[in-house]
């Protein structure tokens, strides 16, 4: 119970990395222990994701697939913990899951921008503006940094 009492004090990136680390070590338990039967659900799941055409549809093939997954590891504690993750993270699904819905060539072109070594920009790449739909949900103003 102190685990999700400590879950709700942990910002958006915290939460990210948490979920990462349970859904990565059941991925590995779940290739030892997944049943036919589940090896068939996460597949579906996947394909049904890869295919969704909306948000809506997307985001519950993704909570089915991880969810599946987690059951598949066959360890109560990864299943236990990752039950009351996803109950915390509710609240930040809309922030979790962006998307972009117009722009998306704008993103393409600074994807194709020349890099150095390391993968950065040789040329400095500036968002002049953007908008961002919270489908009607408010949110309190972004700190500058």
């Amino acid at each position: 119970l102190s685990l999700i009492y400590t879950m709700k004090e942990m910002g958006r990136d915290d939460l990210n990395q948490f979920r990462y680390c349970l859904e990565r070590e059941a991925m590995h338990l779940a290739v030892v222990n997944a049943s036919e039967r589940q090896k068939i659900q996460i597949k579906a799941h996947l394909d049904a994701l890869l295919s969704a055409e909306t948000e809506k549809d997307r985001y519950e093939h993704d909570m089915a697939l991880h969810r599946t997954l987690i059951e598949a590891s066959r360890n109560d504690y990864l299943i236990t913990t990752y039950s009351a993750l996803t109950n915390v993270i509710e609240d930040y699904i809309p922030v979790l899951r962006g998307k972009i819905i117009e722009g998306m060539e704008v993103v393409n072109k600074i994807a194709s921008v020349r890099t150095n070594f390391a993968d950065k920009p040789l040329k400095p790449q500036v968002i002049s503006s953007m908008t961002i739909d919270t489908q009607g949900k408010d949110y309190p103003q972004p700190k500058k940094a």
